[in-house]
């Protein structure tokens, strides 16, 4: 996934610093570059693997570009690191795209393709979504993600993240401050946290 976040974040750069968007043709000689960087052409073997790859990936960012970053008009900023204070100490993530709509969209990708309702249990998702409704001051946030598939399938989900969710999301984080400033030491949490059948009693 890392070609795909670096294309897709040079593709708003471009489109934010010149106010147009990168032609399909730009996108496809950016992606062969990182491809085949370290790549022995004359190597057959090698030069397959990397041409599959460069194909796939190319199939996938053929989706987004026709579904998302052409349609839309709006201002896409990448990679901005929202911070808010928590107790004594500061909570900072660096968010891969942030579109200003009337509800601010974080757009991002991943390498799983999911499912809306566990996104809303994924404890990153809830903190960026916390962090750039405080910095934005706003009530609600659309977080759209787009995920690679087998061979390049496309896959995306979109879900609104509401200022109730974002109040609960705070407390979480709230707690697990202090218990990291009073040097407690605590399970991480995870999707698992989800599924146990002690998360309502659950101090953290």
């Amino acid at each position: 996934m890392e070609i795909i976040d670096s294309v897709i974040s040079k593709s708003y750069t471009q489109a934010l610093e010149t106010t147009f968007k990168p032609e399909w043709r730009r996108i496809i000689a950016w992606v062969d570059k990182r491809v085949f960087a370290d790549v022995d052409i004359y190597n057959k073997e090698e030069f397959e693997r990397a041409r599959k790859t460069a194909e796939h990936i190319l199939v996938f960012l053929k989706k987004w570009y026709k579904k998302v970053l052409i349609p839309e008009q709006v201002l896409a900023y990448p990679n901005l690191v929202f911070s808010i204070p928590v107790s004594d100490s500061e909570v900072s993530d660096e968010i891969q795209i942030v579109k200003l709509e009337e509800k601010p969209i974080i757009f991002d990708t991943n390498s799983v393709v999911g499912l809306d309702w566990q996104m809303y249990t994924d404890i990153d998702i809830r903190i960026r979504a916390l962090l750039v409704a405080d910095s934005l001051n706003c009530n609600s946030v659309i977080y759209h993600r787009i995920a690679m598939g087998e061979l390049g399938g496309f896959n995306q989900n979109m879900i609104e993240i509401a200022d109730g969710h974002n109040q609960r999301t705070r407390r979480v984080v709230t707690q697990v401050v202090k218990s990291i400033e009073k040097g407690v030491d605590f399970p991480s949490l995870t999707e698992l946290c989800t599924r146990c059948p002690y998360r309502r009693r659950c101090k953290i």
